[in-house]
């Protein structure tokens, strides 16, 4: 769907917005979590058709609720039982691209076994062969933080994102 935007210029421009949807598989602690958000947020910027849902250990569900920039939850819990519920949970919704944000192997094989036909991530783990593109993070002196990770990951370059500095 079409999206007119109004940039810092005061110029119009039209962005194709051909999302559909989106699983972020997402990672495990508060802190790190938080790390993820600025990504998240330009990604849904740029794309707000797109919907959005986050593969998330319940103690972080609720974080993600309150999140105005995913727009479904699903619950990741413990064990084998819990990756394969997951797994038909996120197969029946249908994705049609996966960001595994965390490097486990865990978090790869929930978008792996649910078919998502793109599965983005970093290397790690021995799980490179789940994903069907594999992103390495460009470090430099000024991009350490890990937040530009997430950047890079999204495909989004964040020199042009005022709100990540």
């Amino acid at each position: 769907m079409p999206v007119s935007r109004e940039s810092a210029s005061g110029n119009k421009k039209l962005i194709e917005d051909a999302c559909g949807s989106t699983l972020f598989s997402g990672v495990n602690w508060l802190g790190d979590s938080v790390m993820t958000m600025p990504a998240i947020q330009e990604f849904k910027r740029r794309h707000p058709a797109c919907l959005t849902a986050m593969l998330s250990k319940p103690s972080l569900t609720a974080l993600w609720k309150m999140n105005p920039n995913i727009d479904m939850v699903i619950e990741l819990h413990p064990g084998t039982t819990g990756v394969i519920r997951a797994a038909m949970a996120v197969k029946q919704a249908g994705f049609e691209r996966a960001y595994v944000l965390t490097q486990s192997f865990r978090s790869a094989l929930v978008p792996f076994l649910a078919r998502i036909p793109s599965r983005t991530g970093m290397p790690g783990h021995h799980r490179d062969w789940m994903l069907t593109a594999v992103i390495r993070p460009v470090e430099t002196e000024t991009r350490r933080h890990q937040m530009f990770e997430y950047f890079d990951l999204l495909g989004i370059d964040n020199t042009a994102t005022p709100d990540t500095h």
